[in-house]
């Protein structure tokens, strides 16, 4: 498995979150090997402008100025100037497109795709004049080749990832699924999350999360056996894991029909409690550590059942707090309480 090393290999490029990651190139560089200037180019696939990604957040990543990279582009014959239906899809949504075609005099049934494509066709100087100022640029077939190929390269190394982090959840090892994950988000140009230090983040701490979130069993979680309790405590890890909150595509089929069945809670906030009371015993584990002595139960005002209404704003001692999510919570989108520390 020679992607899976691939994640691991050093990159010494990369010291702070914002440098740009390995396979960047430099200044006059062939596009065809820079991770960001691929990712740059798929942006132009159904049309965009330049200006779009002027700034730091793409010129740290390219290690150039995007504008430059982006005349580059048109030079190597990878873009030319978006079409009347592009530029016009970048402008109107959805409502305004029927909207102007109404006004026009033109039938707005059909997608937005089809009524741009019926503006363009039955009134195209009309068309053109709509996006006369409109400066946008698309992929040639060589450009959208190139893009293709990068996009699914890139879901393909998403898709493997996901699998092997999959196999070492259920096998217990959240060490190398957390580290897996950690090497995975820093390799990419942008990586996932605001304001999350993959370089730095403690792969020992996120493994003990992880730990709790896939071990736990909460009370409201009724009927269902230890086998699917376990199926749902590990695509709640891995939802954790992945920033995801669907999580019936990491269940068997027939996981899912029984937990759909016997929960009324269903897989989705099945999972979404059981990464709730991982996350709950973890800030308990916090609080003491911290000498919190006092917690307030807050709730979610009409978004909580009647039962978590009546505990909001109530303060217990830390170790008297209720289990958290609230075994008798009835909500049908779960328990929405949090504890929050009293600190004088």
């Amino acid at each position: 498995m020679g992607w899976i090393s691939s994640l691991f290999a050093a990159n010494p490029s990369r010291a702070v979150q914002s440098q740009r990651p390995a396979g960047s190139m430099p200044l006059e560089g062939d596009v065809r090997a820079s991770a960001p200037h691929l990712l740059l180019l798929s942006k132009f696939m159904h049309g965009a402008t330049a200006e779009s990604f002027a700034g730091d957040f793409w010129n740290l990543a390219l290690a150039e100025d995007s504008q430059e990279a982006i005349k580059r582009f048109r030079a190597g014959g990878l873009i030319e100037p978006a079409s009347v239906v592009q530029k016009l899809g970048m402008t109107l949504g959805s409502k305004d497109t029927k909207e102007k075609a109404r006004n026009l005099g033109l039938k707005v049934s059909g997608t937005k795709a089809q009524v741009l494509e019926r503006i363009t066709k039955e009134l195209p100087e009309t068309a053109a004049l709509m996006v006369k100022d409109v400066q946008a640029w698309s992929c040639t077939e060589s450009g959208r080749a190139l893009a293709v190929a990068y996009m699914d390269e890139i879901a393909l190394a998403r898709t493997q990832a996901q699998a092997e982090s999959m196999r070492l959840l259920r096998a217990g090892d959240f060490n190398a699924a957390a580290a897996l994950v950690k090497a995975f988000e820093f390799r990419q140009v942008f990586s996932r999350g605001l304001n999350v230090n993959w370089p730095n983040r403690d792969v020992g701490e996120w493994s003990a999360e992880l730990t709790l979130v896939a071990e736990a069993r909460p009370a409201l979680l009724k009927g269902l056996s230890e086998d699917d309790m376990f199926e749902l405590g590990t695509a709640a890890a891995m939802g954790s894991l992945w920033g995801e909150n669907r999580y019936e595509k990491w269940l068997p089929d027939d996981v899912c029909e029984r937990v759909n069945q016997r929960s009324p809670l269903g897989v989705d906030t099945g999972a979404r409690m059981m990464e709730f009371a991982g996350r709950n015993q973890r800030d308990l584990a916090r609080f003491k550590a911290m000498r919190i002595e006092y917690v307030t139960v807050l709730a979610a005002g009409e978004m909580s059942c009647e039962t978590c209404r009546t505990l909001s704003g109530k303060r217990f001692k830390l170790a008297t707090a209720p289990t958290l999510p609230h075994k008798d919570c009835t909500h049908p989108m779960g328990c929405r309480c949090l504890l929050q520390p009293d600190i004088l």
